[in-house]
C-alpha cells in the first residue's frame, strides 16, 4: 500500500468524522453503522436527539428492535385459559434475549444458563418467579430480557400478576409487546417506568397513520418522533415504583381485539373474582384505565404478530436521559459498588403470566347475554301488543264519533210526537251502549213508524170518499147535516 493512498484514506476518515450528521455519529464523533432487520448494513434515518437532564443530547436514530422468528400462537377456540406461565413451568414460555440492547441501555442481557448460575433467575417457595440484576460491578449491569416463544395477534387478553416491580435510580422496567419490522406492526407498552416513579406509562408505537384522540394523551400521533415517543398516557397512581410494591403489587390486564386495545390495573385485593378464577369477563371490570380505539383514525392493521416481553433495562435512551446529571452520571451510578444497596429493589417477582381468549368467556356471561336477549324479545312483544290495543281504541273512538253524528242527524222527529223507541246515550264503554247494527235497525223502525203515521190521515180521507151502503146511523147523520153532504158533492 502506497504512502499516498494511506494519506488519502486518513483524510477521508477525518472529513467523515467532522461532517457526519448528529443522528449518525456516536458520542466520540465516529460514524455509526447499524444493522437492519435483515442483516444488511444501513445508515439510520435522521432523527431528533433526546435531551438529557444536563442539557446534553444523545443521538438515537431509528429504534432497532430485532426481528426474532417465532411461530404463531394457536389454541383451541373453546379453551378460555390458552396459556399459563407460572412456577417451575414459567421458563417454558420464554426465550432469553442476549443481543445488544436496542434502546442503548447500559446493560448486558444474559442467557438462561448464566442467569441461573448467577442466581438472577429462580422460583421462590411461594411459586413466584424472581428475576434480579447484577449491579455495582464496574461494568454494564447484567440483567434479563424475556421474549415469548410464540407470536400473538388480536383476540386475546394478556394478564400479568406482579408481586414486586423493579425500582431505583437508573432502572427502566417494562412489560410490553411488539411486532416484526418495528414500528410497522406496532408496539404495546402496558408497563413502562423509570427510576423511582410511582406511575407507569401506557403507550402505543406505530408507523404513520395512527392517531389516538383520547383524553389525557401526551401526543395523539402514535408515530411521533418517528415512533420513538408514540402516543401514551400515565397509568393510575401507585401503579409503579415503591408505592406499587408497598401495596403488595397487583394485576395488569391488556385486551387486544379488532375494536381496540384496553388496559386495566387492579391493585392487590381488588382483582376481579372472575379473573382470579381464570374466567375473565371484562364487561364486569368497569371502564379500563386506558382505551386505544381502532377505526378511521387508527386502523387495526397497525398491530400484528406480537412477541410478549418482560425486561429490566438500565439508563439508556429514557432512564439515562432523565437521570440527574445525564446518561454518563446514570452509568456511573449503576456500576459503582457503593450503590449496590441503593439498587436492591431492582428485581421482578412475578406470580404468573396468562393469556386468555376474548369474550364471550364465561357461562355466566353467556347466560346474562341470553337473559338480555330474552328480555329484549319480551319487551318488543309487549310494545306490539300495546300498539295494537292503542289502534283498537282509536278505531273504536272513531266509529263512536261517526255513529254520534249519524244519530244526531237522524233523531229529529217530524212532529211534536216523541218517537216510540227511546234514544240511548252513546259513549265508549258506558252502560246502554248499542252496536252499530242495533242502531241501524232502530233507525229503520223509526222511519217506518214515521211513514206509517204520515199515511194515516190520507187513509182516513180515502175511506171517507169510498162508496158504502148506508145504514141507519149514516142516514141519520146525512139527514141531520144536509149542508155537509152538499159541500162534499160539490
Amino acid at each position: 500500500m502506497s504512502l499516498l493512498f494511506i494519506v488519502q484514506l486518513l483524510a477521508a476518515a477525518a472529513v467523515a468524522a467532522t461532517s457526519c450528521r448528529d443522528s449518525e455519529c456516536d458520542g466520540h464523533g465516529m460514524l455509526q453503522m447499524h444493522v437492519d432487520n435483515h442483516g444488511s448494513e444501513k445508515r439510520p434515518e435522521s432523527g431528533k436527539a433526546a435531551a438529557a437532564a444536563d442539557g446534553s443530547t444523545r443521538p438515537h436514530g431509528r429504534k432497532f428492535t430485532p426481528d426474532v422468528w417465532a411461530p404463531k400462537f394457536e389454541a383451541p377456540a373453546d379453551k378460555q385459559l390458552q396459556l399459563e406461565c407460572r412456577g417451575e413451568s414459567f421458563v417454558k414460555c420464554w426465550t432469553f434475549f442476549t443481543s445488544a440492547d436496542p434502546t442503548h441501555g447500559y446493560v448486558q442481557y444474559i442467557s438462561e444458563d448464566e442467569a441461573t448460575e448467577l442466581k438472577l433467575f429462580k422460583v421462590q417457595q411461594d411459586g413466584a418467579v424472581w428475576m434480579g440484576s447484577l449491579v455495582g460491578q464496574d461494568q454494564p449491569v447484567k440483567a434479563i430480557r424475556l421474549q415469548s416463544k410464540m407470536r400473538f395477534s388480536e383476540g386475546h387478553i394478556f394478564v400479568i400478576d406482579i408481586q414486586h416491580m423493579p425500582t431505583g435510580n437508573g432502572t427502566w422496567p417494562a412489560w410490553w409487546s411488539y411486532g416484526p419490522d418495528w414500528p410497522n406492526n406496532g408496539e404495546i407498552d402496558t408497563i413502562e417506568t423509570v427510576n423511582i416513579e410511582d406511575r407507569v406509562y401506557q403507550t402505543l408505537h406505530t408507523s404513520y397513520g395512527c392517531f389516538m384522540n383520547i383524553p389525557h394523551i401526551f401526543d395523539p400521533d402514535c408515530n411521533s418522533e418517528d415512533a420513538h415517543n408514540g402516543c401514551g398516557l400515565h397509568g393510575p397512581p401507585n401503579s409503579g415504583g415503591p408505592a406499587f410494591n408497598k401495596g403488595g403489587g397487583g394485576v395488569f390486564a391488556t385486551q387486544w381485539t379488532s375494536a381496540g386495545i384496553q388496559m386495566w390495573v387492579f391493585p392487590r385485593g381488588q382483582v376481579p373474582k372472575d379473573l382470579a378464577e381464570d374466567k375473565p369477563d371484562s364487561s364486569s371490570w368497569g371502564s379500563p384505565w386506558a382505551f386505544f380505539p381502532f377505526g378511521a383514525s387508527c386502523p387495526s392493521t397497525h398491530f400484528n404478530d406480537h412477541l410478549l416481553v418482560i425486561n429490566l433495562d438500565f439508563c439508556g435512551d429514557w432512564a439515562g436521559a432523565v437521570f440527574p446529571g445525564g446518561e454518563k452520571a446514570c452509568e456511573a451510578f449503576v456500576t459503582d459498588p457503593s450503590n449496590i444497596d441503593k439498587l436492591q429493589e431492582a428485581y421482578w417477582s412475578i406470580n404468573y403470566v396468562k393469556v386468555f381468549a376474548p369474550e364471550p368467556a364465561t357461562k355466566s356471561q353467556a347466560k346474562s347475554e341470553k337473559t338480555a336477549t330474552k328480555t329484549q324479545t319480551q319487551s318488543a312483544k309487549e310494545k306490539v301488543v300495546r300498539k295494537g290495543e292503542k289502534m283498537e281504541e282509536i278505531k273504536t273512538e272513531a266509529v263512536a264519533r261517526k255513529e254520534n253524528a249519524i244519530n244526531h242527524r237522524s233523531e229529529q222527529p217530524p212532529d211534536d210526537t216523541a218517537p216510540d223507541t227511546p234514544t240511548e246515550s252513546i259513549g265508549s264503554g258506558k252502560p246502554g251502549h248499542k252496536s252499530a247494527k242495533e242502531k241501524i235497525v232502530e233507525k229503520g223502525q223509526r222511519m217506518k213508524d214515521i211513514k206509517t203515521k204520515g199515511l194515516k190521515p190520507m187513509e182516513n180521507i180515502i175511506n171517507h170518499r169510498s162508496p158504502k151502503a148506508p145504514d141507519a146511523s149514516t142516514q141519520s147523520t146525512r139527514s141531520e147535516r144536509p149542508e155537509l153532504l152538499q159541500d162534499q158533492d160539490q
